[in-house]
């Protein structure tokens, strides 16, 4: 695993997520996080509990949408790489990895997304609600019309 080859604190973002840089301003990357979106709601999308900005659990059905961004700092990503090799032959999803690191000492914080949406694509659908409704990918990051799904 090439995380395992870096120094230092890594950024992870798990899947096809589409987000502006603008993302980023203003985030304290001295500690490790999570991106939330409180702007969507599914029962079937990974969300969070958490309390005073510390998250406690993540799972299905969770209020948080986790928005698939994770920033680990040292000690968490220890505990991660530490998971990893749990992971493979437990076959552990993300989220289950990151309650491994909650419940092996590890501390996220979180962090809204506030007015910067981060859009999940799965599919045509996803790519067309992005033109319509992003403008962000219009003119910060790539024409819309550069995505195709195949």
């Amino acid at each position: 695993m090439g995380l395992s080859k870096t120094k230092g604190p890594a950024l992870i973002i798990f899947g096809d997520i589409l987000f502006s840089e603008k993302l980023f301003d203003g985030v304290n990357f001295n500690s490790s996080f999570v991106i939330y979106d409180d702007n969507k709601y599914r029962e079937n999308e990974i969300g969070f509990n958490d309390r005073d900005g510390k998250v406690l659990r993540f799972g299905y059905g969770l209020p948080k949408i986790w928005s698939h961004i994770v920033f680990l700092d040292n000690h968490e990503k220890k505990l991660f790489l530490k998971a990893m090799k749990l992971a493979h032959s437990k076959k552990m999803l993300c989220f289950e990895i990151l309650n491994w690191i909650l419940d092996n000492g590890g501390n996220f914080n979180s962090v809204n997304a506030k007015t910067m949406p981060v859009l999940e694509v799965d599919n045509q659908k996803d790519l067309e609600y992005a033109r319509e409704n992003i403008k962000f990918l219009e003119k910060e990051i790539i024409p819309i019309e550069s995505f195709m799904l195949i």
